[in-house]
């Protein structure tokens, strides 16, 4: 009998030990870029943070096909969720449809919603991929600098020529 618990605590340990393996890795902050055009505007993508991150400093790449959206430049702002934080936001086209942007707030940000928006003209009538890649996000508790994990989710926004 005592050989019999042995064996079921030593087999109940090592389960319990490779449940972690098994949990899906959770990311601190998302970030997801839509895409809305009004009739004979531009293409305004949106870059929202998922949730009260505390996010601080981010840089990402925008990738989106160069055959159907012009990036227009000096047109990046920050979004309605960092209204308060003056932030200093900047976009450069590192490739021919590839963006860098880079996110500074003077504060972390403590909402969900829009960390930036910027626009596109469309060249012609299509559905347009439009894709994010992060590569970092970060947070200040005001001593400490604090990397986040981050995951990006990109979009296809059908679009109209102007």
């Amino acid at each position: 009998m005592k050989k019999l618990i042995c064996i079921l605590t030593a087999l109940l340990i090592l389960c319990a030990a490779a449940v972690p393996c098994f949990a899906e890795e959770t990311a601190d902050i998302i970030l997801t870029v839509k895409a809305e055009q009004e009739p004979k505007e531009n293409v305004v993508v949106y870059v929202y943070a998922s949730k009260d991150s505390s996010l601080y400093t981010t840089e990402f790449y925008l990738t989106y096909a160069s055959a159907d959206l012009e990036f227009i430049e000096n047109s990046i702002r920050p979004g309605d969720a960092v209204d308060g934080l003056n932030p200093i936001v900047t976009a450069t086209e590192v490739a021919e449809g590839k963006l860098k942007i880079s996110y500074t707030g003077t504060e972390p940000l403590d909402e969900a919603g829009a960390i930036c928006k910027l626009e596109f003209r469309a060249e012609r009538s299509t559905s347009a991929p439009i894709f994010i890649e992060i590569e970092h996000a970060e947070t200040f508790d005001g001593e400490h600098i604090r990397a986040l994990t981050a995951k990006g989710e990109g979009t296809r926004a059908n679009v109209t020529e102007q």
